[in-house]
């Protein structure tokens, strides 16, 4: 078994990008805007329950 790896930089605010080992990388954006053009990216809650296949 082969180990997995990754790594989330802190970009300003609540937002990060987040990188695998494998190459690939997504910006999340934690924060809180109802304007849909404000947020950049899914927030790492989003993709937490994304990876655990909730919601």
């Amino acid at each position: 078994m082969t180990a997995t790896t990754s790594k989330v930089t802190w970009v300003s605010g609540l937002r990060f990008i987040g990188g695998t080992g494998s190459g690939h990388g997504v910006i999340m954006d934690g924060s809180q805007s109802d304007d849909p053009d404000g947020s950049l990216g899914p927030s790492p809650m989003e993709m937490l329950l994304l990876g655990r296949g909730i919601g």
